[in-house]
């Protein structure tokens, strides 16, 4: 009887030792595809950070060119000919209606390439979900905190541990 009971028990402790074995590889696979998601969602997330930067510059850029635009146009009004009201025959007022005409087409042409640069804040919800505490890049962290504290032994349970701060796009 004492060897039934010894081999039960023999018996019990390997099953236990291969559930294990498999929970242990079962985690190291979970480990494993929470990095990689992690590695991927860090990735996708500097990849919008960038874009929404160098849109947000491409935008700034254009502007900056409108503005300088305006800027001449202005300049250019005040050295309008006092006779222009009354003869837009002159040379003079001739060459500073061409002159005036152009400066208006080059503030069109930069109105029309700034509108036609996306809005680099259409991004910027998809972005913001990668930061912070509640993040999609956090709730990774979690998991792979909780995986390695279940491989190494511990409980299933929460781990409140941050790995990383806040990723900025500003």
């Amino acid at each position: 009887m004492n060897n039934a009971l010894e081999a039960s028990k023999a018996e019990v402790a390997r099953l236990e030792a291969e559930a294990a074995a498999e929970e242990r590889q079962r985690l190291i696979g979970e480990l494993a595809s929470v990095r990689e998601q992690h590695r991927a969602g860090l990735e996708h997330y500097r990849k919008l950070a960038a874009q929404i930067k160098a849109e947000r510059a491409a935008r700034a850029s254009t502007w900056a060119k409108v503005a300088n635009v305006n800027e001449a146009i202005r300049e250019w009004m005040n050295k309008r000919p006092a006779v222009a009201d009354f003869l837009p025959d002159d040379p003079e007022v001739k060459n500073w209606s061409r002159r005036h005409a152009e400066l208006e087409q080059l503030r069109a042409e930069a109105l029309a390439a700034h509108n036609e640069l996306p809005d680099p804040e259409r991004n910027i919800i998809e972005a913001a979900s990668y930061e912070g505490f509640t993040s999609k890049i956090a709730a990774l962290e979690f998991s792979e905190s909780n995986v390695l504290r279940r491989l190494e032994g511990g409980g299933s349970g929460k781990s409140f541990a941050f790995k990383s701060g806040v990723y900025g796009v500003a």
